[in-house]
């Protein structure tokens, strides 16, 4: 599990920063001897088949692998079950290739002339009123974190309880606590969780 961390190239540093569960956290949370047996041949984040990583460019390089990881499994995966839940066709217009061929095609500077999403925005202001523009960012995050010291409080402590041997409990323990007194662990539980 280590891995990202002994051979720190662009992609596992990306990953590093883009999960919530980081490497050497989940080296705590699993037993010594699990984590010799189950991960010691695992190269996670071999990417090289996917992404040329070019060293000049950082942005394309971290670019690329949310658009051949992130979006696939994550994003895009979101979007069609939420739909089809309630049997909606979605579309997802900016992943039309002729769209996604010219954004590549654009040099980094152009992209990030006036920060992120900047030719998007230029293009929205002839179309959007500019407060649905500039507002901050709003996702459609779960409340998890609250769920953890709330509700599911009682039901994530018996979920610890019940892990077998393969995972350190004491240290879920100890995040347990500090997530009750204010910090935030809420995907490594809810990860935990689904198990």
């Amino acid at each position: 599990m280590a891995y990202p961390i002994k051979h720190l190239t662009q992609e596992n540093l990306y990953s590093v920063m883009a999960t919530y569960t980081k490497p050497w956290m989940l080296e705590s949370m699993f037993s010594p001897e699990f984590v010799r047996e189950s991960f010691r041949d695992v190269d996670y984040l071999s990417l090289q088949e996917i992404v040329k990583f070019d060293e000049v460019d950082v942005f394309e390089n971290f670019s690329r692998i949310d658009f051949y990881r992130y979006l696939p499994d994550d994003i895009l995966t979101k979007v069609d079950r939420a739909s089809m839940r309630y049997s909606l066709e979605a579309r997802v217009p900016l992943l039309d290739h002729r769209v996604v061929e010219f954004a590549y095609a654009l040099p980094t500077d152009i992209k990030l002339k006036y920060g992120a999403k900047s030719i998007l925005k230029d293009v929205l202001y002839k179309y959007v009123p500019s407060e649905l523009i500039e507002r901050p960012k709003m996702g459609f995050a779960v409340p998890l974190k609250k769920w953890f010291r709330g509700e599911l409080k009682e039901r994530l402590q018996d979920k610890i309880e019940s892990l077998d041997d393969r995972f350190n409990k004491d240290y879920l323990r100890k995040l347990f606590r500090e997530h009750q007194r204010g910090k935030n662990y809420e995907y490594i539980f809810w990860n935990l969780m689904r198990l």
